[in-house]
């Protein structure tokens, strides 16, 4: 158990740490309301590598999947709140993540992509009231199939031949 001085002097070097300090505003998740899948995805990562309860790659390939990111691009008209802010956070906990050594390069790549495929969809449709199934499909067909295939990639090179990989290069 930590003594109060203890945490004081751990919370003031996280904060005096950019790397730290990036992570830790992203563990806590959004305010965003109508965005339970998107909040699941990026935030139950950012803890899970955080709380090191697994292999980092594993964390993500497990929860920022394709399927999801379609289901956000379906109904970013539905969410409420700072998706471009929330955005921010999680792609900065990824690049702490990134420069920690925690995750390699082409997993930070495949995060990057889609967070700039949601950014993409919030911007195409922030000022619309209705937006139309058209502009929806051209979303998803713009952005899912990139994912996908870049999924399916990270997913044959680091967990289909089992965790041996991981911890080797790990």
């Amino acid at each position: 158990m930590l003594s109060r001085k203890e945490k004081i002097k751990i919370l003031k070097q996280v904060m005096d740490n950019e790397t730290l300090y990036s992570i830790v505003c992203a563990l806590r998740g959004s305010d965003l309301r109508c965005a339970l899948e998107l909040k699941k995805m990026y935030t139950n990562a950012v803890r899970a590598i955080a709380r090191q309860s697994e292999h980092p790659v594993t964390a993500v390939l497990t929860r920022v999947h394709p399927r999801m990111v379609k289901i956000v691009l379906e109904n970013i008209g539905q969410i409420e709140g700072a998706v471009l802010h929330f955005l921010d956070h999680i792609q900065s906990a990824f690049e702490s993540y990134l420069r920690l050594g925690l995750i390699p390069k082409d997993i930070y790549n495949y995060i990057l992509d889609t967070i700039n495929a949601i950014k993409d969809a919030r911007l195409e449709t922030i000022d619309k009231p209705l937006i139309p199934d058209e502009l929806i499909d051209k979303l998803l067909v713009k952005h899912i199939p990139k994912l996908i295939e870049s999924y399916n990639k990270l997913y044959d090179k680091y967990l289909k031949e089992g965790y041996e990989k991981l911890i080797k290069e790990g």
